[in-house]
């Protein structure tokens, strides 16, 4: 999926959140940046940690149409997983959104499954 900046990215709007998405006690930041009229979503995930400069651990990005994609965050078993949802389909009658799971570390943000979540 291409997510294009072109130039300056003047009708973006961006929201910050913060959550412990990995197995160490800093929080991660998640950078939600929206193009305007465009449908995609750039999550830019941070290592915080306090003593040294924030680490891009990686980036997401998605195509969603119709509805925010605000991420959502699953705790099982102890351990933090990041969801996001992603516009799979649409048409005349039709909406299909799947939610997928990311574990996040230090150094990568990797998918690690997904599911069909919505259908209309």
């Amino acid at each position: 999926m291409q997510f294009n900046f072109s130039g300056e990215c003047g009708g973006c709007e961006a929201n910050v959140f913060e959550y412990n998405l990995d197995d160490d006690v800093d929080r991660e930041v998640v950078l939600q940046i929206k193009q305007d009229l465009a449908e995609m979503y750039r999550y830019l995930i941070f290592n915080d940690d306090r003593d040294s400069n924030p680490k891009l651990s990686g980036k997401v990005d998605v195509r969603t149409k119709y509805r925010p994609s605000d991420p959502v965050v699953l705790v099982s078993n102890d351990r933090a997983w990041l969801i996001l949802q992603n516009t799979a389909a649409t048409g005349t009658g039709l909406g299909a959104w799947t939610d997928t799971v990311y574990e996040v570390s230090d150094d990568k943000v990797k998918a690690v499954g997904s599911y069909l979540a919505e259908l209309q």
